[in-house]
């Protein structure tokens, strides 16, 4: 399983099993991807944690309520598979309701960040 699908099915796993926290693989993209949730308001809170001569990501998750039930990752781009789209491409198809995240050449970001910088780039995964 790449680095990418292993850090949405730990963040939703631990959603479903009501759990307070989890923690995952420290990584450059990890780190990213857990920055970006955690502005849109996905998880509550992110931390680095030292493990013997391990880091880990801890990532609070919101606390539980009917709401956080329905979050929902959706991956889009797979190693075998990658979708891109344009700066032009996600202003067409903007929803308010759906936060794409994005790796662009300015770094892994929300699609109204990367429309914002004017950049396109892989789409990663959908939240809903």
């Amino acid at each position: 399983m790449d680095p990418i699908s292993n850090i949405l099915c730990t963040i939703r796993n631990g959603i479903s099993a009501k759990k307070t926290y989890v923690s995952l693989p420290y990584g450059k993209i990890g780190w990213a991807i857990c920055h970006v949730l955690y502005l849109y308001g996905y998880i509550h809170g992110m931390g680095i944690q030292l493990f013997g001569k391990h880091k880990r990501i801890v990532v609070v998750l919101l606390p539980q309520n009917e709401y956080t039930s329905y979050t929902k990752f959706t991956r889009i781009s797979s190693p075998k598979k990658r979708v891109y789209m344009s700066v032009h491409e996600l202003r067409s198809s903007i929803h308010s309701f759906h936060v794409r995240i994005l790796s662009t050449p300015k770094g892994i970001m929300a699609d109204k960040d990367a429309i914002k910088e004017n950049v396109g780039g892989e789409v990663l995964f959908i939240c809903n």
